[in-house]
């Protein structure tokens, strides 16, 4: 039985401190050391919240990123395609943060929040010297970028270097730029001034990515300290705003008429499921039935034009995949976050895709196909990986078993997805 070929379409990975200056001037480090200390006596608070917090995924989680084994694949790319491949993966897609190290101040994109979110106290130079950074450190040291796809971390606070960025990270092997989404004190993403990113984007073949939390900014004031005073990580109204605010750009820009303006413009949106978008497009059908700013409906720019890495595929995924589109749904693992596939990927897919008897051509497409027509990968060859690593049918397709449900990596994943 053919096994599949499973890419995933969001994974988390970064560099510690030492390799991440090791990719900026020297004359940057003073203020990359003084940016840490902070921020590392703050992570170290938010994990010991957390180990104290009994019985929680916060705990489980707090275990899960100060583990030897996340931290090795959380931050050393030559070490990950071998962990990926004992899970039944090909490769993966790099987003920033990985669950790695019992201090902040071991990982995390220079001059920036934990996906490459502008900080309000940080000058726009630095923030662009820790995008650098972080964009080198994936295309220098992936041993292998057709598998291991590297996204360009780019700011909307300077067009002309985004632009740059953007020639520069293409031509270095990267394959597509992660945005913040609509920053609360810059123009709103259907503003003209960025139609020179849009076409660079267009021009070199890098897809635009929104990742959840990358666009909240503002949420630190959110997701500050607990009530009982202690740090609290994502809190849960952080973790509502960020959802929806991860959401805005789908509507910037298919009705403020970026689609139409870039019709080869590609968009992801990434760890926030998929059931969200059908019931966006109905809304959006009836507003643009009021001015029709654009020449078509809104439909015809998402058939066309938006995608979904959905990381870690959930039940409901599964459930909406016909109103959201077969076709653009990518899998995503989510490894080596706690809250992803990480450990226990075929009970997973069991649990999921087994339990909502989805045929086979789906599946392959959502598990990898997909994804590697989308980015342009080498299909035969890592259909050639897959023969000798991946899974098949028979292990993901069929129902899942008493032990799956009762796995404790599962456990603390299936009921918290999207």
């Amino acid at each position: 039985m053919k096994p599949f070929l499973m890419f995933s379409s969001d994974d988390h990975a970064g560099a510690t401190r030492p390799v991440y200056r090791q990719f900026m001037e020297r004359r940057y480090h003073d203020d990359y050391d003084r940016w840490v200390a902070p921020r590392a006596a703050a992570y170290a608070a938010m994990v010991k919240a957390a180990k104290e917090a009994q019985g929680t995924v916060k705990k489980q989680h707090a275990e899960e990123v100060e583990s030897d084994e996340a931290q090795i694949f959380g931050t050393e790319l030559d070490k990950r395609l071998e962990r990926l491949e004992r899970e039944g993966l090909v490769g993966e897609v790099l987003y920033p943060g990985p669950a790695a190290g019992p201090r902040f101040d071991e990982w995390g994109v220079p001059f920036s929040g934990m996906f490459g979110e502008a900080e309000p106290d940080v000058p726009s130079d630095l923030h662009a010297v820790g995008h650098l950074a972080h964009n080198r450190w994936q295309a220098e040291t992936s041993p292998d970028l057709g598998r291991q796809v590297g996204l360009a971390l780019i700011s909307q606070h300077d067009v002309a270097a985004a632009v740059a960025e953007i020639h520069r990270s293409a031509k270095a092997g990267l394959r597509g730029v992660l945005m913040e989404g609509v920053h609360p004190t810059l123009p709103p993403l259907d503003d003209p001034c960025y139609a020179p990113i849009w076409s660079a984007c267009e021009a070199m073949d890098m897809a635009v990515h929104f990742h959840a939390g990358v666009a909240t900014p503002a949420l630190r004031r959110i997701t500050g300290a607990g009530s009982n005073g202690k740090p609290a990580g994502m809190s849960l109204i952080g973790g509502m705003e960020s959802q929806w605010l991860s959401h805005r750009p789908l509507w910037f820009l298919i009705l403020g008429g970026v689609c139409e303006r870039h019709p080869k413009l590609r968009i992801v949106f990434a760890e926030l499921g998929g059931k969200w978008a059908p019931e966006a497009m109905a809304q959006f059908r009836w507003y643009w039935q009021l001015g029709k700013p654009t020449p078509h409906e809104p439909m015809h720019y998402y058939d066309r034009q938006v995608f979904f890495g959905a990381s870690a595929f959930a039940r409901e995924d599964v459930e909406s995949r016909y109103l959201v589109g077969v076709d653009k749904l990518m899998w995503g693992g989510d490894h080596p976050h706690g809250m992803g596939a990480w450990g226990c990927t075929n009970a997973w897919l069991r649990a999921t895709l087994g339990a909502g008897k989805v045929p086979e051509p789906e599946a392959r497409a959502m598990l990898g196909e997909t994804v590697v027509a989308f980015y342009g990968l080498d299909a035969a060859r890592l259909r050639a990986i897959a023969e000798r690593v991946g899974p098949t049918p028979d292990d993901v397709l069929r129902p899942p078993e008493p032990a799956d449900l009762e796995n404790p990596a599962l456990l603390r994943n299936i009921e918290f997805t999207h």
